[in-house]
């Protein structure tokens, strides 16, 4: 069932509950576990797996797409490629002042990274991610006009030659991006992960028309103001969040910043039994 529920989310149809699953699970997380990669996903009743691809990836798809798990491939997207190869400052100044060349930049990553995604799939991953991490709690860290200059048109480009209208392809970004869902819309995403809370991502915020034509995953959060929630608040915000988003069809639950190392495993725990 756990396939047939991402399926039935992606393609708007209501399933016996929602599906769940994480973007990111760290390497470290499992060590502290001490559990597999496969025993924290029955341990979780998960239904997805997400795997990070890149230049170096060899991942055996074809074991996991023989599991009842939906499988995710996790890409590094074009403007986290200029921050991290850059730095902060130096992929400021030309966003700010060579607006062109960073745009070629991000161009030519997205084609560089092509053949590592097309063999994912052919290995028989059913689905992408492309993570860019384009705002804060307070918005966008760019200015929207350059998003709709420079890098829309080299992720519709993509896109296009991912036949994104055949291969589920969503988009992730930290932070509050309601301003760019539209924009992330019309260039063909299938849905956003990354809802995050405390940045005010919730149903009220979204286009309303949306609601039930897009895909929406990933606004737990296992953080508060004091530190680490406990199950109890875990569990009820869990609940709750699924209650807000029942007029989604294409809801997932699971949390906007993965398991990380120095998580606890009763907390994924309390909220993914919920």
């Amino acid at each position: 069932m756990g396939r047939l529920r991402v399926w039935n989310a992606l393609r708007k149809t209501k399933s016996d509950r929602p599906p769940k699953g994480e973007m990111v699970i760290e390497d470290a997380f499992l060590r502290e576990a001490g559990l597999s990669r496969e025993a924290l996903l029955e341990e979780l009743q998960a239904d997805l797996v997400s795997l990070p691809v890149d230049f170096r990836s060899n991942i055996d798809w074809s074991y996991w797409s023989g599991k009842d798990y939906f499988t995710f491939a996790l890409i590094n997207g074009p403007f986290n490629t200029l921050i991290e190869s850059l730095g902060w400052v130096r992929a400021s100044e030309w966003i700010v002042h060579k607006p062109s060349i960073s745009r070629g930049f991000m161009g030519n990553y997205l084609e560089s990274i092509y053949k590592a995604v097309a063999g994912a799939l052919e290995g028989g991953c059913e689905g992408l991610i492309l993570g860019d991490d384009l705002a804060g709690k307070s918005g966008l860290l760019v200015d929207p006009a350059y998003l709709c200059k420079y890098y829309f048109p080299e992720l519709r480009c993509w896109l296009k030659k991912m036949q994104v209208s055949d291969i589920p392809i969503l988009f992730h970004s930290d932070g509050d991006v309601t301003g760019i869902i539209p924009d992330l819309a019309r260039a063909g995403f299938w849905g956003i992960h990354g809802l995050q809370p405390d940045a005010g991502m919730n149903p009220g915020v979204v286009p309303p028309e949306m609601i039930k034509t897009w895909v929406w995953w990933g606004n737990l959060q296992f953080e508060g103001p004091l530190g680490l929630k406990d199950p109890f608040q875990l569990k009820s915000e869990a609940t709750k969040l699924c209650r807000d988003w029942g007029r989604a069809p294409g809801y997932i639950l699971g949390s906007c910043g993965g398991l990380y190392p120095g998580l606890p495993l009763e907390l994924a725990r309390a909220a993914y039994r919920t």
